[in-house]
Order: structure tokens, then C-alpha cells, then sequence
């Protein structure tokens, strides 16, 4: 009789001990899984930029004697301002939205990245948009973006829709500089759309 108590009482032992140890082991992968899919996000939206500045390329090489964006940047203004143009050169392998986009937003948006560029030139803004310009990009060292994600830069920066950026968006940003390097972090840049009003409908 002792045995068996003593038997009972050890595979209970046993037991408390595993289920210890799952806990733990779950514990250090719900940790970990966030930041694992923060990696793979940022990753994905590197990549994503990278074949866009291909794509740039590509056109500009199509269509000698461009508009550049900025004297400073020798991408082509036009297909800036028209970012469809840029998904045929690259495959057509939704390039245009960012990892994290919600369904809603591309529902309605084509593209979930902004391009930096002035408006068309017999746009009533082309004139203070070169001034803003001339500030952003005058400095060599810039860090303004040329390119970087609306999501990011929507849900993440403004607080009054801090519940959608919590259920869609990481606090972070991902951006190509003038000089050509792709950042991540943050970076207080202003709103380029609508997303968070077209989400919380």
C-alpha cells in the first residue's frame, strides 16, 4: 500500500514538474513569437522598398530624360506620383503594401507606401512643395524619407488611433533615405492618408 501512495505520489510529481516546464517553454515562446514576427515584417518591407528603387530604375532607364524627383534624387518624378506604374517592372508581386496593411486598407488604397514628390507642376501646391522640398533634401545628410510605409506612419504615430495601431502595427518605421540606405525606427513624419478613418469604419 505504501508503494502504491509513494508510485501516485511521484508520477503527481512528475506531472507538476511538466506541466512547470511547458509554462516555462510557453512563456519564453509567446517572448519571442512578437519580436520573431516584428523581424519578418521589417524584413519583408526592406525587401519590398529595395524592389521599388529597382522598379525606379528600371522606368527611368525606359524613359530617358525624366523629371528627377530632386536634383538629389535621380528617380523619375512621374512614376513617383504614379506608384501603379512602378508594379508592372516588378512582377506585379504586391510590392505597393506594406506587410502589415489591413485587408480594409487595401480594399481601398493601391499602395500602402508613400513616395516622396512633388506634385504635378501646374498643381496650385507645386510651389510650396518645392520650398518643403528644397528644406527636406537640402542637408546631404538627410534622413528624410523618399519612401516609406503609410501604415507604420499612420497607426503608429498618432495616438488617437493608438487601438488600431495596437491590433495592426508595430512601433516601428521603415524608410529609404535620400543617400540611399533603408532605416528602421522611429521617425516623426506626417500623415500621407487615411487609413486609420477608412479602418475604424
Amino acid at each position: 500500500m505504501r508503494l502504491r501512495r509513494r508510485s501516485i505520489a511521484f508520477t503527481i510529481t512528475e506531472i507538476l514538474v511538466v506541466i512547470a516546464i511547458l509554462l516555462l517553454l510557453s512563456g519564453i515562446v509567446m517572448a519571442v513569437y512578437p519580436r520573431a514576427k516584428v523581424s519578418a515584417s521589417v524584413a519583408s518591407c526592406k525587401q519590398n522598398i529595395r524592389q521599388q528603387v529597382m522598379a525606379l530604375n528600371m522606368y527611368g532607364a525606359d524613359y530617358e530624360g525624366y523629371e528627377p524627383v530632386h536634383e538629389t534624387i535621380d528617380f523619375p518624378a512621374y512614376a513617383m506620383r504614379r506608384p501603379f506604374l512602378l508594379e508592372a517592372y516588378a512582377g506585379g508581386n504586391g510590392i505597393m503594401y506594406c506587410p502589415i496593411t489591413p485587408q480594409c486598407a487595401k480594399d481601398k488604397l493601391y499602395s500602402t507606401y508613400i513616395f516622396s514628390v512633388k506634385p504635378e507642376k501646374n498643381s496650385p501646391l507645386y510651389n510650396t512643395a518645392s520650398v518643403q522640398f528644397e528644406r527636406w533634401f537640402a542637408d546631404p545628410n538627410s534622413q528624410y524619407p523618399v519612401i516609406h510605409c503609410l501604415v507604420h506612419d499612420e497607426l503608429h504615430f498618432h495616438p488617437s488611433e493608438r487601438h488600431l495601431s495596437d491590433a495592426t502595427n508595430p512601433p516601428y518605421l521603415v524608410w529609404l533615405t535620400r543617400p540611399g540606405a533603408i532605416k528602421t525606427g522611429r521617425y516623426p513624419i506626417f500623415r500621407g492618408g487615411r487609413i486609420a478613418e477608412m479602418c475604424s469604419k
